[in-house]
């Protein structure tokens, strides 16, 4: 708090048009706190990377707009940018300082080709794999697919429930 309310006094005495943005993951109550984001211009919810092999998940976008329903095991929804923008605006954050921030790379699930699938055995996942390697080396328009309940792009490569089924998880202009 003591060094965002520093460093807009500093920045205001350079320059009194500077803008003071974060980009930000966690801690949602350190941003709602009215002294922290009173004094910012903008805060970006980093809402990207929000899924991999991890236990207890399941298959599932790297940047899904909603949940489109989808529940882990356990039974609570999977991560969206919708809910972590519902986090921080309960947490006290105005919408109007609230932006998402969305990658320029997927994820590639081997093993698995659509979301909500059980990862089971799955292999691997390559994660940041740049867009411009998502459409020379993977990309058809028969794999290509939209998820309207998250609002997310996929390709999805079946191959007969084999190893080389992919699930590719990246962002469209339709994403955004």
């Amino acid at each position: 708090i003591a060094f965002v309310n520093e460093l807009r006094v500093a920045m205001d005495a350079v320059n009194p048009n500077s803008l003071l943005t974060a980009a930000v993951a966690w801690q949602p109550s350190l941003f709602g706190n009215t002294q922290v984001h009173s004094n910012m211009d903008q805060i970006n919810i980093m809402t990207y990377d929000m899924s991999g092999p991890w236990g207890g998940w399941v298959v599932w976008h790297n940047a899904a707009i909603y949940n489109g329903g989808v529940r882990f095991p356990g039974g609570t929804f999977v991560p969206s940018a919708d809910e972590e923008v519902n986090t921080f605006n309960t947490a006290g954050v105005p919408l109007n300082k609230l932006g998402i921030g969305m990658d320029f790379y997927g994820y590639v699930w081997n093993g698995v080709y659509y979301p909500g699938q059980d990862l089971g055995t799955v292999g691997t996942v390559t994660g940041n794999e740049p867009y411009y390697d998502i459409m020379t080396l993977y990309y058809q328009p028969q794999y290509d697919r939209w998820d309207n309940a998250a609002k997310a792009a996929y390709l999805s490569i079946d191959n007969a429930g084999t190893a080389s089924d992919k699930f590719i998880s990246y962002d469209t202009e339709q994403t955004a």
